[in-house]
């Protein structure tokens, strides 16, 4: 599991943000990810900058091996609809970041990506004027 870290270390530091997925959605909803690799047995890791990524379960191509979580609180958020999608349930700001499925033999690979968003987050800001504004942005 280690030497999987090490990777993703490098592989997200390393990733170049033009080849991530993009999805907007709005707090409370659920929303399913697509593991790009098309492989049954993979892990599933969330980045959150500037924090390091957070392994959160990994999936297994037996029907009969259910899905292992990294830990016990992400049951209750995260599921798998087959091996290869993710359901993320109830969304909320601590689910946002960006997702990746990784395979599970060697030699490693990854996926390009899913980047989660909220849709329409309005930030309000004071110009240098000293006038409030308001500046929506979108994922």
């Amino acid at each position: 599991m280690k030497i999987i870290q090490l990777h993703f270390y490098l592989f997200v530091w390393s990733q170049v943000t033009e080849s991530l997925t993009n999805i907007a959605v709005t707090l409370g909803a659920d929303v399913n990810i697509s593991c790009d690799l098309d492989i049954e047995e993979i892990y599933w890791y969330r980045h959150k900058s500037p924090d390091p990524p957070v392994s959160i379960l990994r999936t297994f191509d037996s029907t009969y091996e259910k899905a292992k979580y990294e830990n016990s609180i992400f049951k209750h958020k995260y599921s798998v609809k087959t091996n290869s999608r993710l359901f993320i349930r109830n969304i909320s700001t601590d689910e946002l970041g960006v997702y990746y499925c990784v395979k599970t033999s060697e030699p490693l690979k990854f996926s390009n990506g899913t980047k989660i968003d909220i849709t329409g987050l309005v930030k309000s800001y004071i110009d240098v004027t000293g006038r409030s504004k308001n500046d929506t942005a979108y994922g």
